[in-house]
């Protein structure tokens, strides 16, 4: 995690005595990792994704790396958490796959995922592959409104998220969004 974005959420946590920010990225594996800053706060990320607010500034730096299941195990001793959000800028696919103890197990009841196509397509991902991961664990729609997207609240099918994907890549000022889901899974 950027130093400037942990400091700002340890800072909105300080009131919140049974939250603990953590200073790391989040994938696949625990360890140590490549991650691209860029100007923006919200464009840092595990790929060099091309972001499309700030190209020309991005670095590449090491940084600590843990998994959603490491995060579970030993933060929250393998107890049921009712929401988890993920905004992780093309990066969904390795978070995911690094969290599939605890959401086959169904301790992660429900989540947020901000989708952002592009950032995955740049990054190299399959957006496909995201849609069976979610769909594996979790019965998910979008959480805002879309114009030319229906059933969208209803639980997302494969030609569903396809539509998703094309609107979001498609139409302009319109980036990403965010799905939330409920796990299949009940603990």
């Amino acid at each position: 995690m950027e130093p400037e974005n942990y400091r700002c959420l340890a800072e909105n946590l300080s009131s919140r005595p049974h939250a603990t920010p953590l200073h790391c990225a989040v994938s696949d594996t625990c360890g140590t990792i490549s991650f691209y800053r860029s100007l923006h706060s919200s464009c840092h990320s595990l790929h060099d994704t091309d972001n499309l607010i700030d190209r020309s500034t991005s670095q590449k730096e090491h940084v600590r790396c843990v998994t959603i299941d490491h995060i579970w195990q030993e933060h929250f001793d393998k107890q049921p958490v009712k929401l988890m959000k993920m905004d992780v800028e093309g990066a969904e696919l390795q978070a995911l796959q690094g969290g599939s103890d605890a959401f086959s197990s169904g301790a992660i009841a429900n989540v947020i995922v901000e989708y952002c196509p592009r950032a995955m397509q740049n990054a190299g991902q399959h957006t496909s592959h995201l849609y069976e991961l979610l769909s594996e664990w979790f019965l998910f729609g979008v959480m805002e409104h879309l114009p030319r997207l229906e059933n969208q609240h209803a639980h997302l099918q494969p030609s569903d998220f396809d539509r998703l994907t094309d609107l979001l890549l498609s139409t302009p000022g319109t980036a990403n969004c965010n799905l939330y889901g409920t796990s299949r899974i009940n603990p």
